[in-house]
């Protein structure tokens, strides 16, 4: 609770592209760290026909034009293409905050773009898809992202090498320019009594009146993809309702990712990963893991079972809960304590038509009774194995009686 959110959403307009946030006064004196987040009302979903890649090259333009812009600053930023935001955040010292907060929102809300820099980032681009061309890891996640969102926004944030090589800066400045349905949203978080920080009262984030109930999909799907590699890929993809309180979904996300983490290992598993997907109908619960091939279909038992909530009943015990949502409030403050995540939590709460969730007072509020409402809005599992179809190995024989 010492960090105030200061946040505005702009307000649609003809050319929404456009993001404004309000002119920040200069900066006293402040010790912790400032972080600023927008979010760009557009994606990878956004490419245009015959120029996929347009977002992904966009984001790597940014990146370069705002470590040009705060050269000298102790400044960082961080540009994360999604396939329907792009999010840019600052992380600043409070001595040089007001100054690199207006370079970084002069960069983001510029529309030229350099023609040199542009073929630095396409070469650069280029080479790594040539590089990945017929890799197994790539073909994976254009399997996972058709299996996900059906083949209608795309199967790569990267594109196609040949479409990337012929964009121009005429293309992606054009593109940059189109107006869009939605605004784009500010965050600022700063220390209290900092100018930067234009205090409100935050409620504990429950859902906007009126949020939509829909899910990404109502129809599940397993399938089986047999590919001579040496190891395998198992994903597990569950749409969760639009409405359902964000908290609730968080806990349930830092549950998961427990689940990955067993102790001791298993040596069936090399990775896992759980993510947060925002698709327009709702959010998607996606958990990839890498394993071995013998392991695959075991681990993709697990992993459904962990996403179906059939292990969950210990959330039941008022002990055990309470043990639960206090190991969720800790990571939630560990990872927040850099500013500049905490913007992009709280600018994404905007966006949603919620004021911003004080993590105190957002896990406090949880309780054993939202596990019927998180089981009645997780909705059918899409699971993908991808990788050789190996038997699981067999018991090892008993050993014979000792004589």
């Amino acid at each position: 609770g010492a960090v105030m959110a200061a946040a505005l959403q702009t307000a649609p307009a003809a050319d929404s592209a456009a993001p404004s946030p309000p002119p920040p006064p200069a900066v006293t004196a402040a010790t912790p760290l400032v972080g600023a987040a927008v979010l760009l009302p557009f994606g990878a979903a956004h490419d245009p026909p015959g120029a996929s890649g347009m977002a992904w090259v966009y984001g790597r333009l940014l990146e370069e034009e705002l470590r040009e812009a705060l050269a000298g600053s102790a400044a960082t930023t961080r540009v994360r293409v999604g396939r329907f935001d792009t999010e840019v955040t600052l992380l600043a010292p409070p001595g040089t905050a007001a100054a690199d907060l207006d370079r970084f929102q002069t960069v983001v809300d510029a529309r030229r773009v350099d023609g040199a820099a542009l073929e630095r980032v396409q070469a650069d681009l280029v080479r790594q898809l040539r590089f990945e061309e017929g890799a197994p890891v790539r073909t994976f996640e254009e399997e996972r992202a058709a299996l996900i969102f059906d083949g209608r926004w795309g199967a790569s944030l990267q594109g196609r090498r040949a479409e990337l090589e012929t964009l121009g800066a005429a293309d992606v400045e054009r593109w940059r320019s189109t107006p869009r349905d939605e605004a784009a949203v500010w965050a600022v978080v700063a220390p209290p009594g900092s100018p930067l920080a234009r205090p409100q009262r935050p409620d504990s984030g429950q859902t906007a009146a009126g949020a939509p109930r829909t899910r990404a999909w109502s129809e599940g799907r397993h399938e089986r993809l047999d590919r001579p590699i040496t190891n395998a890929w198992v994903t597990v993809d569950a749409p969760v309702r639009a409405d359902l309180d964000p908290t609730v979904l968080d806990l349930y996300v830092r549950h998961l990712e427990e689940v990955l983490s067993p102790t001791p290992p298993d040596p069936g598993l090399y990775s896992a990963d759980v993510e947060l997907l925002h698709a327009p109908e709702g959010p998607v619960l996606s958990i990839t893991a890498a394993v071995t091939p013998e392991a695959a279909e075991r681990w993709a038992r697990r992993l459904e079972a962990a996403v179906l909530l059939e292990d969950l009943e210990s959330w039941r015990d008022e002990r055990q809960f309470a043990w639960l949502r206090r190991r969720f409030r800790n990571a939630w403050l560990a990872r927040e304590a850099s500013p500049d995540r905490a913007a992009a939590r709280v600018a994404r709460d905007l966006r949603a038509g919620r004021s911003p969730r004080v993590p105190l007072e957002a896990t406090q509020a949880l309780d054993a009774g939202d596990l019927d409402v998180l089981t009645d809005a997780i909705g059918p599992t899409r699971v993908l194995i991808y990788g050789p179809v190996l038997d699981p190995p067999a018991d090892p024989p008993e050993a014979p009686p000792r004589s």
